[in-house]
C-alpha cells in the first residue's frame, strides 16, 4: 500500500479516492448516546491506525491505535472509545468532553498519512431532539453527506425532498428506513451513510431543494429536521471560451495563463467581435472584457441551461480603421471558474489575399461545377428511372415485408424512398440482376419478429404479476404480497450490473438503479441492504459485496439475511422474521480469471447446501462476464467448461445455472435475445420463491 500525504479538505465521499484516507468532515452526536462511530477509509492493508484528538497531529494526543490486529491506548483502557475491524472510532456513552476534532492517522511502510480532522460536536437532547446541518454546498459531479442525529433506536426514518414553492411544493419520499431494512424509493444515487445520513453520489445542479429527515420512535413520537442544498458546478474547461479562438486550444505558459489567443481580420471589412463565453457555470460568473487594461462596455447575454447551471456570453465589437493591432482580454470571475480565469486575444489587421491567377481560372471553374452537376443529375435520373422499373416489374405487391419497411413504416406508404434501398433493388439497377428468393430473409424476419413477440409477452406478465395462485408462476395458493430475490457475491461479480440488466429487460430503459462500488471502495461505503423494487410484487435485494469467500459468512451473515434476522445493516440482527426475508436466493460470480476460481467453487458448495437444508432447494447460480468465456482465445476455460465445473465442483444443477453478458450504460443496446434470458432467469426466480414460500408456510404448520 502507497499512501502519500494529502493535506486541507477532502470532499466527503462515500467513495475513498485513490492514494487518500477519507474521514467525514463533521459528526454530530447527543450526550448520553450509547453508541456513536467515526469512519476511517483508505485503500490496502496499513500498518498501524492511530486515532487521535487535537487541532494538528503534532500536538494531538493519541487516544487509541490499532497495530497488528490489537487495540491499545488510554481510552481504550478506561472503555470509553474502541476501534472495529475497519478502522472505525466507536464511542462509548457520549460525554460533552467528547466534543473537538478528531484524526486518523494511517501507517505503512513508508511512514504516516493524515487526513483532514473530523469536528465533532455534542448536542444535548434536553434542548435538540433531532439534528440537521441547516444548509450544505455540494459540487457537481462529486458525493455530499447529509447528517440525522438524534437519539434512541427508532421505528422508522423517511429522507424526504421538498421542492417548489408553499402553493405548488412537492414531497418525494427518496429513502425509507424500517426495521425490515432500507429502501431506495428515488433516484438510485441516494444512499444511507452511518447514523442515518443521506448520501447523494454524482450530484447534479437540479438535486438543490430542501430534504428533510423525519424519524418515528416507539410510543408514536415523531422528530424532523430538514437541510437546504445547493449544488454549484465548474464551468466547463476550458473557462474561457472564446468562438474566434477555435481553432487555437488553450495552452498555459506560466501555469496559470494561458497563451494569446491571435485573430486575423482583413482591412476590407468594416468591423468585427470578439465573443467569450463561460458555459455550464453555477453560480454565474462575471466576464469583464479589458482593452490595454481598460475595462470595455460589452453586451452581456446570460442563459439557463435545463440542468440548471448558466451560460455567459459577453460581446464586444470594434471598427477596423481604428488601429493595425488590438490587445483584448477577457476575464470571468467567480467560484464556477476557480476565483478568475483570462484569456488574451490579439487582433492583427491584415491585408486580403489578392490571387492574381482568379480571374482567369473564374471562367474555368464555373466550367467544371456546371459540368458536375450535369453529371451527377444524369446519374440520378438514371438510378430513378432503373429503380421504377425493377419495382414495377420485379415487385409485384406481395404479403412480403422487408427490413426497411419494418423499420420505417409500412412498405405500401414508402414505395419512393425505402425500396430504392434494398439489396436485390440495387443489384438489379446497376446489375439488370433479377430478383432471388427471398425465402431466407423472410425466415429471418419472422424469427425478429417472433423474439419481439416473446419478448414483448415477458415484460407483460411480470408487470402484471403478484403472487399466488391466479397470476403467479407456480401456481400455489399463498397470499398476495412481494417475492424477494436475494443477490450475493464478491465485490466486482458485476451484481449491480445484473440489477440493472434486469430492469432494462424488463422496462426497455437502462437507468443505474443500482451503483456499483467498485474494488476501490472495498463494499464498506454503504452499509446496508438496498432494495430495488422492479415491480410493486418483485423486489431484489441488493446485498452488500463480500471481501473474501470465507466459509464463516455463510452462518454468520448470509443466511440470517435469508431467514429475514438481520435489518438495515446487514450486521443487525432484529426479531426473527421482521427483517427482510429472502425467497429466492442467487449466488452471482465471476469466473473469467482462473485466480480464484477454486475458493469460489467451494463457497457455492457449502453456500448451495445451507440453502438446500433451509428451503429444499439449491441456490440459484448467475455467472456473469459470459463475453470473456463463450468463444475467447483469452479465456481461461470455455463457457461450457466454466459451466461443468460448477455442476461438478460446486454441487449445482444444471438447471440452476444461467450465464449472462449484463448490459452496461455504455453497452445497452436493445437486444430481445438477451432480455428474454433475463426475463425467463426473472420468471424462474418468482417461480422458486413461490415454492420456497409455500414449503417454508407447510414446514411451520407441520411443526
Amino acid at each position: 500500500m502507497l499512501l502519500t500525504s494529502i493535506m486541507g479538505n477532502v470532499n466527503a465521499t462515500d467513495q475513498v479516492p485513490d492514494n487518500q484516507v477519507w474521514t467525514p468532515p463533521t459528526a454530530t452526536f447527543f450526550y448520553g448516546q450509547p453508541k456513536a462511530n467515526i469512519s476511517c477509509k483508505f485503500l490496502g492493508t496499513p500498518y498501524g491506525v492511530y486515532w487521535m484528538k487535537g487541532s494538528s497531529p503534532a500536538t494531538a494526543d493519541t487516544l487509541l491505535s490499532l497495530t497488528k490486529g490489537e487495540v491499545s491506548g488510554p481510552k481504550f483502557d478506561d472503555g470509553s472509545l474502541t476501534i472495529t475491524e475497519d478502522y472505525s472510532l466507536v464511542f462509548n456513552n457520549v460525554q460533552a468532553g467528547d466534543e473537538g476534532n478528531y484524526i486518523c492517522r494511517v501507517s505503512n511502510h513508508n511512514g504516516y498519512l493524515f487526513d483532514n480532522n473530523t469536528d465533532v460536536m455534542v448536542l444535548d437532547p434536553a434542548q435538540v431532539s433531532i439534528f440537521t446541518e441547516p444548509s450544505i454546498t455540494g459540487w457537481a459531479g462529486h458525493s455530499v453527506n447529509l447528517q440525522c442525529a438524534f437519539r434512541g433506536t427508532p421505528e422508522r426514518v423517511l429522507w424526504n425532498r421538498v421542492q417548489g414553492e408553499a402553493e405548488s411544493k412537492s414531497v418525494e419520499t427518496v429513502l425509507r428506513y424500517t426495521s425490515g431494512g432500507n429502501e431506495v424509493l428515488g433516484d438510485r444515487r441516494y444512499s444511507w451513510s452511518d447514523n442515518y445520513g443521506l448520501i447523494i453520489r454524482d450530484l447534479r445542479v437540479l438535486d438543490e431543494g430542501n430534504f428533510t429527515c423525519m424519524v418515528s420512535k416507539t410510543g408514536g413520537t415523531e422528530i424532523q429536521n430538514t437541510t437546504v442544498l445547493a449544488v454549484h458546478a465548474r464551468a466547463e474547461k476550458p473557462y474561457i471560451q472564446i468562438a474566434q479562438c477555435k481553432s487555437q486550444p488553450e495552452i498555459a505558459t506560466n501555469g496559470t495563463t494561458p497563451e494569446p489567443c491571435q485573430y486575423n481580420v482583413t482591412e476590407d471589412k468594416d468591423s468585427f467581435e470578439l465573443q467569450c463565453s463561460v458555459i455550464r457555470a453555477k453560480p454565474r460568473v462575471d466576464i469583464l472584457w479589458q482593452e490595454e487594461s481598460q475595462n470595455l462596455t460589452a453586451s452581456q447575454i446570460v442563459t439557463q441551461r435545463g440542468d440548471g447551471a448558466f451560460d455567459v456570453t459577453a460581446t464586444i465589437s470594434r471598427r477596423t480603421n481604428q488601429s493595425d493591432q488590438f490587445h483584448f482580454r477577457c476575464i470571468a470571475s467567480g467560484l464556477a471558474v476557480n476565483g478568475t480565469a483570462e484569456r488574451t486575444v490579439i487582433v492583427e489587421i491584415i491585408k486580403p489575399v489578392q490571387g492574381s491567377l482568379s480571374g482567369s481560372l473564374s471562367g474555368g471553374y464555373i466550367f467544371l461545377i456546371l459540368l458536375l452537376v450535369v453529371v451527377i443529375s444524369a446519374f440520378l435520373i438514371f438510378v430513378v428511372c432503373r429503380g421504377w422499373k425493377y419495382h414495377k416489374t420485379e415487385c409485384p405487391r406481395v404479403n412480403y415485408v422487408s427490413v426497411e419497411s419494418k423499420q420505417n413504416a409500412d412498405s405500401g406508404t414508402r414505395r419512393g424512398f425505402k425500396w430504392i434501398m434494398t439489396r436485390d433493388c440495387v443489384c438489379w439497377v446497376f446489375c439488370c440482376k433479377k430478383k432471388e428468393d427471398r425465402t431466407h430473409e423472410s425466415v429471418e424476419i419472422q424469427s425478429l419478429n417472433e423474439e419481439e413477440t416473446e419478448l414483448g409477452n415477458l415484460r407483460e406478465k411480470l408487470k402484471s404479476y403478484r403472487p399466488g395462485k391466479d397470476t403467479g408462476m407456480a401456481g400455489v395458493d399463498i397470499p398476495d404480497s412481494s417475492i424477494h430475490i436475494g443477490l450475493f457475491g464478491a465485490m466486482g461479480a458485476g451484481k449491480s450490473s445484473f440489477i440493472n440488466s434486469l430492469h432494462f429487460a424488463l422496462k426497455d430503459d437502462y437507468k443505474n438503479v443500482a451503483i456499483e462500488a467498485g474494488n476501490a471502495a472495498g463494499g464498506g461505503q454503504t452499509k446496508f441492504r438496498e432494495t430495488v423494487q422492479l415491480t410493486d410484487h418483485i423486489h431484489i435485494v441488493d446485498n452488500r459485496g463480500m471481501k473474501d469467500f470465507s466459509s464463516e459468512q455463510i452462518e454468520k451473515h448470509l443466511m440470517p439475511q435469508i431467514r429475514g434476522e438481520r435489518g438495515l445493516d446487514p450486521k443487525e440482527k432484529v426479531k426473527k422474521g421482521t427483517g427482510k426475508q429472502i425467497h429466492c436466493p442467487v449466488f452471482v460470480c465471476n469466473l473469467s480469471q482462473p485466480v480464484g476460481r477454486a475458493s469460489t467453487l467451494k463457497f457455492i458448495t457449502e453456500f448451495s447446501d445451507k440453502v438446500k437444508g433451509h428451503f429444499g432447494r439449491n441456490v440459484m447460480v448467475a455467472v456473469t462476464h459470459k463475453s470473456k468465456l463463450d468463444g475467447s482465445a483469452e479465456a481461461d476455460g470455455s463457457l461450457e467448461e466454466v459451466v461443468r465445473l460448477i455442476i461438478d465442483d460446486g454441487g449445482v444443477p444444471s438447471n440452476s445455472i444461467q450465464t449472462f453478458e449484463n448490459y452496461t450504460e455504455d453497452c445497452h443496446a436493445h437486444d430481445a435475445m438477451k432480455s428474454i434470458e433475463y426475463l425467463k432467469f426473472l420468471c424462474t426466480c418468482l417461480e422458486i420463491g413461490e415454492i420456497n414460500i409455500k414449503a417454508k408456510k407447510k414446514e411451520k404448520k407441520n411443526f
